[in-house]
């Protein structure tokens, strides 16, 4: 509701003036209007106190002076004078608000920008249009929208094969594709069809541009672990395996997180019966800081802890100082786990590692455990907390 006596002509000059001297902060008015067109829930704003000529305003329009508002916002986006990937996407995000003609203009409008755009705007765009019109949660339109959408979505497509499928890396978990069954709602078949798609991707990134594309595929996003997990199946043996997890721990594994988290995801898809052998060669010969470091990358379980052990006593002392425990360990591992990290002085990760399991441990290593809990450890502020629960 307006707090103000000016007329809506005048406020339409003001919204235009606004867009010729300050574009920013009028493009932000336009967009918010965009929802008006179908909903018509609005709220009070402050009235003013300091000033007499808005008395008596400011009240809720339902008449033709607030659509005549609207639509004046939304004719001065539509005739925005330069178009960007910002303000496209904001037309694209509220597409199920407008009519089919003002639809096809905005669909026009994208065709006639993606003739100059780069590759990282198109790509930005295209996102939108997936997650926004594509997907099956967003999916409000009728199918001739659908249709046009999906064609324009095609036309965005980057050129560079990373940025084509950075989208399904962008999260561990990716909202539902478009083109996906509509009534499959089992949670694996949904994850077998796009790990499929994830594989088929990585595959085109390595046929294009080797591991090095793997790797900037999995620096511009947060699913560098799913990348590495997928990564075996397209590795042929061993051989293969090994120098992947080479090419990547060539780089310093200190450095980024990307880089351990693909490492990390590699080591836990290999094959148990493979497992051995493979982490054994890729720490054979390397500096004890290296070795450490892909050794706490491996699953925290028996195997992994049966080649710590056999580099004597200082690596197998510097593995349980660093090493990240997981929860869910056998009775026999847990017992293991809980009795060297206690010896490494870490109790608050002992403890995060048997809660919810404390059964498997006997009474005599409960109540260590609990006592080095309330001793002083060299464990560093803040990690591994025991919950309020516990």
């Amino acid at each position: 509701m307006p707090q103000t006596s000016a007329g809506v002509d005048e406020r339409i000059e003001g919204l235009k003036y606004l867009a010729r001297n300050h574009p920013e902060v009028a493009w932000k008015i336009c967009v918010e209007q965009f929802g008006l067109l179908r909903s018509r829930v609005g709220g009070y704003s402050h009235k003013p106190r300091w000033r007499a000529d808005a008395r008596g305003h400011g009240e809720p329009d339902s008449g033709s002076e607030a659509w005549r508002f609207v639509l004046a916002a939304v004719d001065l986006a539509l005739g925005w004078s330069l178009q960007t990937g910002q303000t496209l996407g904001d037309l694209i995000g509220h597409l199920a608000f407008f009519d089919e003609a003002q639809q096809d203009r905005i669909l026009n409008l994208i065709e006639h920008w993606n003739d100059t755009a780069s590759d990282t705007d198109r790509v930005s765009l295209r996102e939108v249009l997936r997650v926004t019109t594509l997907s099956r949660r967003a999916n409000r339109h009728s199918p001739a929208t659908i249709k046009k959408v999906r064609k324009l979505y095609e036309e965005l497509a980057p050129r560079d094969v990373v940025l084509l499928h950075a989208w399904l890396f962008k999260k561990e978990w990716i909202a539902e594709p478009f083109d996906a069954i509509e009534e499959d709602s089992d949670y694996e078949k949904r994850k077998e069809r796009i790990d499929a798609q994830r594989l088929e991707a990585l595959r085109s990134v390595m046929a294009g541009r080797g591991l090095k594309g793997v790797l900037d595929l999995a620096e511009s996003d947060d699913a560098a672990a799913v990348v590495g997990r997928l990564l075996v199946r397209l590795f042929d043996s061993k051989e293969e395996i090994n120098n992947g997890l080479e090419f990547f721990i060539d780089h310093p594994l200190n450095e980024g997180r990307t880089i351990k988290l693909i490492v990390s995801g590699i080591l836990h898809a290999v094959p148990a019966t493979d497992f051995t052998e493979i982490l054994s060669e890729l720490v054979r010969g390397r500096p004890k800081e290296s070795i450490v470091a892909v050794l706490t990358l491996a699953p925290f379980n028996r195997q992994t802890w049966d080649i710590v052990e056999k580099f004597g006593e200082e690596i197998p002392n510097a593995y349980w100082k660093e090493a990240r425990p997981v929860w869910g360990c056998g009775k026999e591992e847990l017992q293991h786990a809980v009795d060297r990290l206690l010896e490494a002085g870490r109790p608050r990760a002992a403890f995060a590692t048997a809660t919810h399991q404390f059964s498997k441990l006997n009474p005599k290593q409960l109540f260590r455990l609990v006592n080095a809990l309330a001793m002083r450890s060299d464990e560093p502020d803040g990690t591994y907390p025991p919950d309020s629960y516990n």
